[in-house]
């Protein structure tokens, strides 16, 4: 019959010897069992649902959902071989058990067994608080009972702050740490963000930096390993906060060839990058692929201006890549000099020369002049006179040299009203001969006589 709960203990039921009780060996071999069962939990395997053919004596499994044969109704039992037969033990919220096969350990929170943290994440999601003494010795906890790798080989290596590294700052955790007695990580944010790094050297005398990542809201978070000279950050944002004045961050390259920029990847592939990359202008990178870089923007060090297509620019905008595009309801470009003494230039040229076209704006003079192959061709005043061929036009249309107005037979003579009293034309096939022919608004008149042509 069953022991009553009375006769056992609280937590794992082991069955208590009753005074004068027969045969005590058993009730003590049986509390040996469960013991040997379920102290230091370590299972072979729990997502089984059927039990092995041929079980070693002392095999143990967390028997998973939807088991069946010798296992049914036994979910999430742990189910141990004992002396030829199944025995079995129901989980208690709380209980941690290793699983070989998967080389990870699960715990049970009173409904199914969930995966925990590795030993390198002891401190994951540690909540602290209290006086600063008892939040830093936390801390201090936190990090010298943490596991790290370096180049898969684990060590153990505690982390040593200074007490003052330590302080507390809005709502979190600020740690500063210092590395060969010369630079210190400090960020101090009212959302703290914080993380402690330090050098330590491992077997292979290989340097390396362990970092422990965001103390926010009070809560410690990862423990971070990483290869050599990287620095991690895991958070959804980072503040760098001033501390009374402005805020700089400072990425500092040995030589100009080597390269200080800013990385941004997709899946830890490479899309755009910014900053000296292999020299001392400023880029600005963009790649489909993490390969193939395209150098869109760059920035001449010396002069300060910008070129579009990876060149080194010679103006102070120089385009060589692709068309300009300016797209809008009202598009406008705007040139603008410094002083009303001054012009305002398009030049339009090709290897040989930039200057051979110009369309250049005289503030002074407020007159707007056309240049091909490197000489004035049209003029046009301030007062709207139009000069072709002359700097000076003193009329409305002021041409050096011969005119040729359009030329007409009788048979295809253009409406004279459509182009308007004043319009000049030329018919070549007119009675009499070709003739000049000017509309009155209605009809083309011969210029000679002014009769109508027919």
């Amino acid at each position: 019959m069953p022991i009553p709960d009375q006769f056992k203990s609280s937590n794992l039921g082991l069955s208590y010897i009753a005074p004068s009780q027969a045969q005590k060996h058993v009730t003590v071999n049986e509390s040996l069992r469960l013991l040997d069962a379920v102290v230091q939990l370590s299972v072979l395997d729990k997502d089984l649902t059927t039990a092995p053919t041929t079980p070693n004596d002392g095999d143990r499994f967390i028997i998973s959902a939807g088991a069946t044969g010798d296992w049914v109704d036994k979910d999430n039992n742990v189910a141990a071989f004992q002396d030829g037969a199944w025995a079995y033990f129901a989980p208690r919220t709380g209980w941690v058990s290793h699983v070989a096969d998967e080389g990870e350990n699960y715990q049970f929170d009173g409904v199914t067994w969930m995966k925990t943290e590795k030993p390198q994440d002891l401190s994951l999601g540690t909540t602290i608080g209290g006086s600063v003494t008892s939040i830093r010795q936390t801390v201090f906890d936190a990090m010298g009972q943490a596991d790290f790798k370096y180049n898969d080989n684990s060590v153990k290596h505690p982390i040593s702050l200074r007490n003052e590294a330590i302080s507390v700052a809005g709502n979190g955790i600020g740690i500063a740490t210092y590395l060969n007695s010369a630079s210190q990580i400090g960020i101090l944010s009212s959302k703290i963000e914080t993380l402690a790094t330090e050098d330590y050297t491992s077997s292979n005398n290989s340097s390396a930096r362990i970092v422990i990542s965001t103390l926010k809201d009070n809560v410690i978070g990862e423990v971070i390993s990483i290869a050599k000279d990287d620095l991690i950050f895991t958070s959804d944002t980072t503040l760098f906060n001033h501390t009374g004045n402005g805020v700089q961050t400072k990425l500092n390259k040995n030589t100009v060839s080597d390269t200080a920029s800013f990385l941004f990847q997709t899946g830890f592939s490479g899309r755009a990058e910014i900053g000296l990359t292999g020299d001392d202008d400023f880029h600005f990178k963009v790649s489909p692929d993490g390969s193939t870089w395209i150098d869109a923007l760059t920035i001449n060090k010396d002069s300060g201006f910008v070129a579009v297509g990876g060149h080194v620019p010679t103006e102070g905008l120089d385009v060589r890549s692709g068309d300009v595009l300016i797209h809008n309801s009202t598009p406008i470009l705007k040139l603008r000099a410094t002083s009303d003494a001054q012009q305002t230039r398009i030049y339009f040229g090709d290897t040989s020369s930039d200057t051979s076209g110009i369309i250049a704006y005289d503030n002074a003079s407020d007159s707007l002049r056309l240049q091909t192959n490197s000489a004035e061709r049209v003029r046009i005043t301030k007062d709207g006179d139009l000069g072709i061929g002359k700097t000076t036009p003193t009329t409305k249309l002021d041409v050096d040299g011969p005119i040729r107005p359009k030329s007409y037979t009788v048979a295809t003579l253009a409406s004279a009203a459509s182009h308007g009293a004043g319009a000049i034309i030329y018919v070549s096939d007119e009675i009499g001969g070709a003739v000049l022919a000017f509309s009155d608004g209605t009809n083309w008149r011969r210029v000679t006589d002014r009769v109508v042509v027919s």
